[in-house]
């Protein structure tokens, strides 16, 4: 594929992916209030809905969506990047029944090891993803979270912003360390060039600036129950991920008016495919 089929086939990826994230984001929402207990003057308990946000079944969920955003989106735009494990050929040839012994369990291993291998990326993905909740974890105990007697909110803390901030990134892109430096580290990038990484650099950062802002209200003398941790800055985060994701969305909207040809282009590199 050439590189103009390459840009529209990334910039379609892109606008089905915002398109899901803010109708995802729509259906968490309608979860979340229906979970969300309602407080005794009749409104909705923003305490409730920080512990609904950090529940497991709710990072469950958060993480479901994820992965069905990325594979709706590949299949709607015919992006053959994205969900991709490498092929590998088969080095075992022939009938495994007989020979020696010895000989067919060599070949058998070999045969098990060429069907694990494609596998290997998915195990390094998720090693990714440990690292990247271990490295929140301690910058958020640098910053003041509680790390013993509130373990379990700081690390669904982590959790959260692991899923909001870092598991799009290694979905779409996969966990390689040039991957992840295009999107976190390589201030260069821009929507027209590169649409998919600059929407997940901007999905993150939204996730990342939500939760800082959302911490702000914690140390204030209220006494509060929703100043308690982590909930203001579970808030903060999936409201500023919300908020970057609608902002994408009009930014791809906007790329794709102005550049009225890409759609039909896309449709004939997924032919071509």
């Amino acid at each position: 594929m050439d590189v103009s089929g390459t840009q529209s086939t990334d910039l379609a990826f892109a606008r089905h992916y915002t398109i899901l994230s803010n109708v995802f984001f729509l259906a968490a929402g309608a979860v979340l209030l229906s979970a969300v207990t309602t407080s005794a003057n009749g409104g909705i308990s923003l305490e409730a809905a920080g512990d609904v946000l950090v529940a497991p079944w709710m990072l469950a969920l958060l993480c479901f969506l994820e992965i069905a955003k990325v594979a709706f989106s590949k299949r709607l735009s015919g992006h053959t990047a994205v969900f991709a494990l490498p092929h590998y050929v088969n080095p075992v040839r022939g009938d495994l029944s007989k020979g020696p012994l010895l000989k067919r369990t060599v070949l058998r291993v070999k045969k098990l090891i060429y069907l694990l291998k494609p596998y290997k990326k998915v195990a390094h993905s998720l090693a990714v993803l440990i690292a990247s909740w271990v490295l929140i974890f301690y910058v958020s105990v640098c910053f003041g979270a509680p790390a013993l007697t509130h373990w379990r909110e700081t690390g669904s803390f982590s959790a959260l912003i692991v899923i909001l901030a870092v598991l799009p990134t290694v979905a779409v892109l996969g966990a390689e360390s040039k991957s992840l430096a295009q999107v976190y580290l390589d201030s260069g990038i821009t929507a027209d060039t590169e649409p998919i990484a600059h929407l997940l650099f901007r999905n993150a950062l939204g996730a990342v600036v939500g939760a800082w802002f959302g911490a702000f209200p914690i140390p204030l003398d209220w006494d509060r129950p929703w100043q308690a941790w982590p909930i203001t800055c579970v808030v903060g985060a999936v409201a500023g991920n919300a908020l970057a994701g609608l902002s994408s969305l009009l930014t791809i909207r906007q790329l794709q008016n102005s550049q009225p040809s890409l759609p039909s282009v896309s449709r004939k590199s997924k032919k071509k495919q």
